[in-house]
């Protein structure tokens, strides 16, 4: 009994602790994409769906409360296969990612940038704030959100509170262009596949 208080306190704790700060919540995810029967009754007192994981799609008559999503992966083809097999199949897919940012390797990096620090980048000049990653330090990478521009590699990077400097060597990913990419070969592929949100999928599909 002890258990399942637990689970609705932080279900609905976690709920209300978001919308006091304006946002709408109606859906959830599965801590570690998991699920089990009690952790599914405290999402439907609150909640309008949940999902996990499974790298499975979902139709119409999938439990609202039993959806399963994908990672996005730093792989435009493996995404576009995903793709092709989810509208050949008429699914519904869900894919989901943890945050965006830009990920460089640097070389001759000079002190240690601080996470929300703005970067500058020379001679590209693009702004960017530095994201924290906790492999960063050991791999020699840099993780950032693009503010103006797009930073390139032979870019010397500089932290404005820091004051620490490196150069880009490699573009090891960027979310923000692969997912415009990826838009894009879905709208010029599948131009009837509609994109929406999790509550325009569950409209569309005739969810309550």
């Amino acid at each position: 009994m002890a258990g399942r208080r637990a689970d609705r306190r932080a279900v609905g704790g976690a709920q209300a602790a978001l919308e006091a700060i304006g946002a709408r919540v109606h859906n959830l995810v599965y801590p570690y994409n998991q699920a089990d029967g009690r952790a599914e009754a405290a999402a439907r007192r609150h909640y309008r769906s949940a999902r996990g994981g499974g790298r499975a799609f979902n139709t119409s008559a999938t439990s609202s409360y039993a959806l399963r999503s994908f990672p996005y992966e730093h792989n435009l083809e493996a995404m576009e296969r995903v793709i092709d097999s989810a509208y050949s199949e008429r699914a519904w897919l869900i894919v989901y990612l943890h945050r965006e940012d830009v990920a460089v390797s640097i070389q001759h990096r000079r002190g240690r940038f601080s996470p929300g620090e703005t970067l500058d980048f020379s001679p590209s000049g693009s702004i960017a704030i530095c994201q924290k990653s906790a492999w960063s330090r050991l791999l020699g990478t840099l993780h950032f959100l693009p503010q103006s521009g797009s930073a390139a590699p032979g870019d010397e990077v500089r932290g404005r509170t820091s004051g620490a400097n490196a150069r880009i060597e490699r573009v090891i990913f960027d979310d923000f262009a692969a997912i415009a990419e990826l838009l894009r070969y879905i709208r010029s592929t599948y131009p009837d596949m509609r994109i929406v949100t999790v509550d325009q999928a569950l409209d569309l599909l005739g969810f309550l």
